[in-house]
């Protein structure tokens, strides 16, 4: 208990509370604003969550979306309003972030397991930023599915953080993806990372075997591209694709 309590001084603490849960409507998320839009996100139980939308989509390929610690939803909105473009189904990833590294990619690997079994979709991109990018990339090791996985890790401390190291023996170097899964890892520009500049060291900074790694600029669109506004660009990338 000690060990997860502590852990938690890594992140930023939201205090989201359990409340039931109402569905996720994309024409919701287009009409709120992003505070209200961003409650709708996190304020529900853990699970994975189909986020409706009102027109076809492609049923074969589909896109889920994981939340870093403390995420109070609204940084998530226009990525997931971005990615709409897409025409295909999404989903958003609520998960418990008071635990170690380990244990959560664990988690993520068997609902993931257990839903493309249910779904049969032949590929999915999972977007996980921040502590959610490391589970995700720590899950790419051990996916054993048919679906083929193209993961982005979006500003997440790949190598671990010193807390991480401290209370969950935590730290990694090197990532080797499994079959069937692509590891794509979007790094900030560590100065401008207002989660990681305050570190000598830029935790970003791993080796991923057959993986694409790919530096951020510092800037988008006159203003700074730092820890939350890097999933905004991303999607907006993306969207291109």
């Amino acid at each position: 208990m000690k060990k997860a309590f502590l852990f938690i001084l890594f992140f930023l603490s939201s205090g989201c509370d359990s409340k039931p849960n109402p569905p996720i409507l994309l024409r919701q998320l287009n009409q709120l604003n992003i505070e209200e839009a961003g409650e709708l996100l996190i304020n529900r139980n853990d699970g994975l969550y189909k986020i409706e939308r009102t027109f076809e989509s492609d049923s074969s390929f589909g896109i889920i979306f994981v939340h870093g610690y403390g995420s109070f939803g609204k940084e998530w909105v226009k990525p997931v309003r971005y990615l709409s473009c897409q025409s295909v189904q999404t989903y958003w990833y609520r998960w418990d972030w008071n635990q170690c590294p380990d244990s959560a990619a664990e988690q993520l690997l068997e609902k993931l397991l257990a839903f493309t079994e249910e779904m049969n979709y032949d590929s999915l991109w999972i977007l996980g930023h921040s502590y959610g990018g490391l589970i995700v990339a720590l899950m790419s090791e051990e996916w054993r599915g048919n679906t083929k996985l193209t993961i982005h890790s979006i500003a997440a401390p790949l190598k671990g953080m010193p807390q991480s190291k401290l209370f969950c023996n935590f730290e990694k170097q090197k990532y080797n993806p499994n079959q069937n899964t692509k590891l794509i890892q979007w790094k900030t520009v560590h100065m401008n990372d207002n989660a990681f500049n305050r570190y000598e060291n830029n935790p970003q900074i791993v080796e991923i075997i057959d993986g694409d790694i790919r530096q951020l600029l510092g800037e988008w669109n006159g203003t700074r591209l730092g820890h939350n506004r890097s999933i905004s660009f991303v999607s907006s990338q993306l969207c291109k694709d």
